[in-house]
C-alpha cells in the first residue's frame, strides 16, 4: 500500500510566495496568470472585456454587450472576468433590473429620521425634520461595474440608457408617507450584459454599448473541451489562485486617478469616418479604451503638468494595443456589421446581375440579384458552420445597418422573403497607426500649454490585502461586494 504523500513542506513553500503584477506589462501579465488560466481561447475578446470593466476607474466608462448563440459560453466569458472586480468589491450585478430600479437605488441612502433632543423646541425640531424631509436621497455609482444576466433583463429601460449618456438620473416620486422625494443617482457605471439576439431590439442601448461576439467557431469548441477534460482528470485545488488574486488586487491599490491626455486625439479625428452619425458616440468609446490601457501602463507612461493638473500622457503603443484588441468591435459598433456578417455579405456581394451586351468592367450599369435566406444559407454553409436561423436573424440586422435591400414586394409573414446587396454602403473603420509617431509630444504639449515631465515625484498610495479582506484604493467608494465575491472571501 502507498504511503500519503506529506505535502506540509510544499504547501507551506506555496502558502510563502509573493507575486507581483509586471508594472512594464500590467495586461500582458493579467492575461497571462490570470485571463489564459481561465478562459481558453477568445484571446481579444477577454482582452477587451478585462479593458472595459476598468474604464469604470476612468473618467469614460464605456459599457459592453456580449453576443452569442446558446451553449456558446458567453456567461462564462463575462463571469470570469467579472471575478478580478469582484475581488474589489465594485460588481453589482442582477438577474434582471425593474425600469424604475436604478432611480429607486437612492432610496436606501436617505439619513435616519432624526430624533427630536430634549433641548430642542418644538419650532427647531419642525426645522430640522423639514431639512431631513427636503434632502434630495443620493447614491453614487461611480467606479462601479452593473452586470445584468441577460439582456432581456435591461432591454428598452431608459435608466440604464440616460445613466450611460448624462451621467446622472434624477427622479421626483412619493414614498410611504405619500410626502414628496427626489431621488438622485450620479456617477457612470461600466454596465455589462450578455444576448443571444444578432441585433438588439433596442438600438437606442445598443448604439451606447460596444458588441463583443464570442468566438463559435470549431477550433473555439476543441479548446473549450479540451478544458473541461483537464479540470475532470485534474480536479486538485490550484493552490496559486489567492497569490494571483492577491497580486491583482495589490495592482489595483497602487493605481492612481490620474486625468488623461491623448496627444493623437486629434491626429485620429482627422482620419475618422464622419458619414456614418454614430461616429459621434463610437469616436469616444475608442479614445476611452486608449486612455484605459494609459491608465493600467502608468508607472510606464510620462506625465505633464497644467497649472496645478498632473496627467499621464498616451503613448502610440496604447493606441496601438487598442487597435489590435479593439478594433474589430470598434467597426461594429461604427458600421453596423461584425467580421462575422462578412462571409454572409460577401454571398450577397457576388450576386450580380450584368445586362446582356455589357462588360463587368462597366459598374455603373450592374445591379445585383435577389436572394432568399435560403438561397444565401445554402452558399454560406459550405463557408461558415452557422445554421439558417442565425442567416435569417443576420439578414434582417444587414438590412437594418442598410448593407442589404428588400425586394419591393416583400410583406411581413410572406415566405420566401428576397433580399440583395446594397449598392450605397456605409463607412468602415481604420486606425493607421503607422502615420503617428511619439514624437508629436512635445508639439502637442506646446500647443496645449502643459510642460512634460521626466518623472514623478508623487508618493504611491496605500496598499492593504487580507485573506478575508481586500480594501481598495481605485477612486471609488464601495457598494459593498457582491453576494458572490462574499460567498469567496468571507
Amino acid at each position: 500500500m502507498t504511503e500519503p504523500v506529506d505535502d506540509t513542506d510544499r504547501l507551506r513553500a506555496l502558502a510563502s510566495m509573493t507575486e507581483t503584477v509586471d508594472p512594464t506589462n500590467p495586461l500582458g501579465y493579467i492575461k497571462r496568470q490570470y485571463l489564459d488560466r481561465e478562459v481558453v481561447g477568445e484571446d481579444l475578446n477577454k482582452q477587451l472585456l478585462f479593458l472595459i470593466c476598468c474604464s469604470t476607474f476612468t473618467d469614460n466608462p464605456v459599457s459592453a454587450v456580449v453576443k452569442a448563440r446558446s451553449s456558446a459560453g458567453k456567461s462564462w466569458l463575462v463571469n470570469r472576468v467579472l471575478d478580478i472586480f469582484r475581488i474589489l468589491g465594485i460588481v453589482i450585478e442582477f438577474s434582471r433590473i425593474t425600469p424604475t430600479y436604478l432611480e429607486n437605488m437612492a432610496s436606501r441612502n436617505r439619513p435616519p429620521k432624526p430624533v427630536r433632543t430634549k433641548e430642542e423646541s418644538d419650532q427647531e425640531y419642525l426645522e430640522r425634520l423639514q431639512r431631513w424631509k427636503s434632502q434630495p436621497r443620493t447614491i453614487d455609482l461611480k467606479g462601479k461595474i452593473l452586470f445584468i444576466d441577460e439582456m432581456k433583463g435591461i432591454q428598452n429601460a431608459q435608466a440604464p440608457k440616460l445613466i450611460i449618456s448624462e451621467g446622472r438620473l434624477r427622479l421626483g416620486t412619493v414614498d410611504v408617507n405619500r410626502e414628496s422625494v427626489e431621488l438622485e443617482v450620479t456617477g457612470t457605471p461600466t454596465i455589462i450584459t450578455t444576448t443571444t439576439q444578432a441585433a438588439l431590439d433596442d438600438p437606442e442601448f445598443q448604439n451606447r454599448v460596444l458588441s463583443i461576439d464570442v468566438d463559435e467557431s470549431e477550433d473555439q469548441t476543441k479548446l473549450i473541451l479540451g478544458r473541461h477534460a483537464e479540470r475532470f482528470a485534474d480536479p486538485a485545488e490550484d493552490l496559486t489562485e489567492y497569490q494571483r488574486e492577491k497580486a491583482l488586487a495589490e495592482f489595483f491599490n497602487q493605481l492612481k486617478p490620474y486625468k488623461i491626455a491623448n496627444p493623437f486625439g486629434t491626429l485620429i479625428q482627422q482620419d475618422y469616418p464622419t458619414k456614418n452619425i454614430e461616429a459621434r458616440r463610437d469616436f469616444p468609446k475608442l479614445l476611452s479604451l486608449a486612455n484605459v490601457v494609459t491608465w493600467l501602463n502608468q508607472k510606464q507612461r510620462r506625465k505633464a503638468k497644467k497649472g496645478l493638473d498632473i496627467v499621464l500622457v498616451a503613448d502610440l503603443e496604447d493606441l496601438a494595443q487598442v487597435k489590435l484588441i479593439a478594433l474589430s468591435s470598434l467597426r461594429e459598433s461604427l458600421a453596423g456589421k461584425s467580421e462575422k456578417e462578412d462571409a454572409l455579405l460577401q454571398i450577397f456581394r457576388n450576386e450580380v446581375d450584368v445586362p446582356t451586351g455589357q462588360s463587368g468592367l462597366e459598374e455603373a450599369k450592374i445591379t445585383y440579384k435577389y436572394l432568399t435566406v435560403a438561397q444565401a444559407y445554402k452558399k454560406l454553409k459550405t463557408r461558415v458552420r452557422k445554421g439558417e436561423g442565425w442567416t435569417r436573424a443576420h439578414i434582417k440586422r444587414l438590412v437594418q445597418e442598410e448593407y442589404l435591400e428588400e425586394h419591393p414586394e416583400n410583406t411581413e409573414g410572406k415566405k420566401g422573403l428576397k433580399y440583395r446587396y446594397a449598392e450605397l454602403q456605409p463607412e468602415t473603420l481604420d486606425i493607421n497607426t503607422d502615420k503617428y509617431s511619439n514624437e508629436i509630444l512635445s508639439t502637442w504639449a506646446e500647443s496645449f500649454g502643459y510642460q512634460l515631465l521626466l518623472e514623478s515625484s508623487e508618493t504611491e498610495p496605500r496598499s492593504v490585502v487580507k485573506r478575508g479582506t481586500t480594501q481598495v484604493n481605485v477612486q471609488t467608494v464601495s457598494y459593498g461586494r457582491s453576494e458572490q465575491e462574499k460567498s469567496s472571501y468571507s
